[in-house]
């Protein structure tokens, strides 16, 4: 059977033409990571890919539309507490403000810890007990007959040296200023070395000698309140909504006459029983914005290190679909590059840098504390220790408003306890209500060449009273020794022996020159027309003749 198969032909080898192959595409410098952890899936369709582009992306501005579903109104995407119509967006700013309300005490101890709060508090406190005070007596009806000028003086220094360097009343009026300040209020009270019945109206006839020992302050959680029926149902009458008695732990109820609460600022009687019938606290109305200048400072360092943007053409999708390994990717590269060493990127991958520029990002941080020292009430300069820039701003000013601000603070706060504790101390120690003023010294001081300049112009002041004769030497002197701060306050009482000689010397001078004139005047209205006409006939008479010039002169005048 093989012998009769028909024989097939040979298959000529013929040179088949070569098949055409597409050009791979060449993979992005972000899409390295498919050699890593394999190919990305091809199955995505175009819904697929729009809903990946949407999680990077921000909506656009017809997806931010929203539709009240009981009023059909477009409200706003940012009503999160409240929706605010577009019609009608005072709710929407009414509602921060209305969350603003008591933070309570432990939360106003908390937020003293921060350093600008700290500083807010305490500054303007130390700034203003450290300009140093004089005790006066405030009317003359209260000096002894019995001692002379000096024992009273002395009486004066006395208790001003008890209370401050015993009692250490002056870091008592500091504190309570800066307590007042953190919890917007805060209680004084005296302390005595015997039991004082203070649940009665304060009388200082209990003051017993030898017994009163000095001031304490106590923060307001100590304390509990109890009201009267005027207090609660008059409004009419004085101490209306204040409470009548206070509480503290361990003692009997005080009377308010035997305290003194400092209030910062002034609250409104519908806000009182919030705040315990105190004041708002500083540190409640400031540390929003603290917060809000230190999350701007903070941004300073991130800025600087993140200041270069480096962009790279790469396949988005492939980019949305791999995210993990791509950020191990990213990752890989940026610490390559920013450890000064090489970058790698394919042939026809662009990269490009863009730079943030950090121009004036200074200003944009002191902006933010100036808005703390407003509240604050003080200078950003106290606040930050640092200068004003720029030529045309001196600081004047702002110094001259936070004297006020200090001036303020002595006669509300510190006077209201100094008066009370001298009137306590006088009548401990001497054994009478003494009626002492405080006087606090200047609260701008000059420099030494300032005083200097100021002392030379009192001075050629001075130099020219006495030479026009309203005032003597005499006078002069004792100006300048009564003048506390003067360098002359040590002088003597009378004028040496040298310097009275000389003032009769000089005063001897004077009258025999007003003598003179006197006599001078005298000879001029003397001469009559007789004599002029006689003169005048006198041709023999020569004009350089001395002895008749000032007659020529006088006629001449006449």
């Amino acid at each position: 059977m093989r012998l009769f198969r028909k024989k097939q032909p040979e298959k000529l080898d013929i040179p088949q033409p070569e098949e055409i192959k597409e050009p791979k595409k060449r993979s992005g410098y972000l899409d390295f990571y498919k050699k890593l952890h394999g190919k990305v899936s091809k199955e995505y369709t175009e819904q697929d890919k729009t809903a990946l582009l949407q999680k990077l992306f921000p909506r656009s501005i017809d997806n931010m539309v929203a539709i009240d579903t009981k009023t059909g109104k477009r409200v706003a995407m940012d009503g999160i507490y409240k929706p605010a119509t577009y019609e009608n967006d005072l709710p929407l700013f009414m509602i921060p403000f209305f969350s603003h309300s008591f933070i309570g005490w432990q939360a106003c101890a908390l937020l003293t810890q921060n350093a600008y709060i700290r500083k807010a508090c305490e500054i303007p406190a130390r700034d203003a007990i450290a300009v140093d005070y004089k005790l006066h007596y405030a009317d003359a009806d209260d000096n002894d007959p019995n001692t002379d000028k000096e024992e009273e003086e002395q009486v004066l220094q006395d208790l001003k040296m008890l209370s401050d360097r015993k009692m250490k009343i002056k870091n008592i009026c500091r504190d309570a200023n800066i307590f007042k300040k953190t919890y917007g209020q805060i209680l004084v009270v005296p302390t005595f070395n015997v039991d004082v019945d203070m649940s009665e109206p304060f009388d200082i006839k209990k003051i017993k000698k030898g017994t009163y020992t000095g001031m304490q302050i106590i923060q307001p959680f100590w304390v509990t309140y109890q009201m009267g029926v005027e207090q609660l149902n008059r409004p009419d009458r004085a101490g209306f909504y204040e409470p009548e008695y206070y509480t503290i732990p361990n003692r009997a109820k005080i009377h308010k006459s035997w305290i003194i609460k400092l209030v910062n600022g002034v609250c409104p009687d519908i806000l009182k029983p919030v705040y315990y019938y105190g004041g708002i606290p500083l540190t409640q109305m400031i540390y929003e914005r603290v917060y809000c200048a230190e999350k701007v400072a903070n941004e300073a360092p991130k800025l600087a290190l993140t200041k270069r943007l480096l962009t790279i053409d790469g396949d988005v999708y492939n980019l949305t679909a791999n995210s993990d390994s791509a950020y191990e990717t990213l990752q890989t590269v940026a610490s390559i590059r920013d450890n000064f060493g090489f970058m790698v990127k394919e042939k026809d991958t662009a990269v490009n840098q863009i730079d943030t520029s950090l121009t004036d990002f200074d200003a944009l941080i002191m902006t933010q504390f100036q808005l703390v020292a407003a509240i604050a009430e003080m200078p950003v300069t106290k606040l930050m220790k640092t200068q004003l820039k720029g030529l045309a701003n001196s600081g004047d000013y702002e110094m001259k408003d936070y004297a006020q601000n200090l001036k303020e603070i002595q006669e509300s706060d510190f006077n209201r306890i100094l008066l009370w504790h001298y009137q306590l101390l006088s009548m401990s120690e001497k054994g009478k209500d003494l009626n002492i003023d405080i006087v606090w010294d200047e609260i701008d001081t000059p420099t030494a060449l300032e005083q200097a300049q100021i002392e030379s112009q009192q001075a050629q002041t001075d130099a020219t009273y006495v030479g026009s004769g309203i005032i003597d030497a005499t006078e002069v002197r004792t100006m300048l020794r009564s003048n506390d701060d003067s360098r002359f306050h040590n002088l003597s009482e009378e004028m040496p022996d040298d310097l009275a000689g000389m003032e009769e010397e000089e005063e001897t001078s004077n009258i025999e020159e007003k003598k003179q004139t006197e006599d001078s005047a005298d000879e001029y209205w003397a001469i009559t027309d007789e004599d002029i006409e006689e003169a005048l006939d006198e041709s023999e008479i020569e004009d350089d003749n001395p002895q008749y010039a000032y007659m020529f002169d006088m006629v001449a005048d006449k």
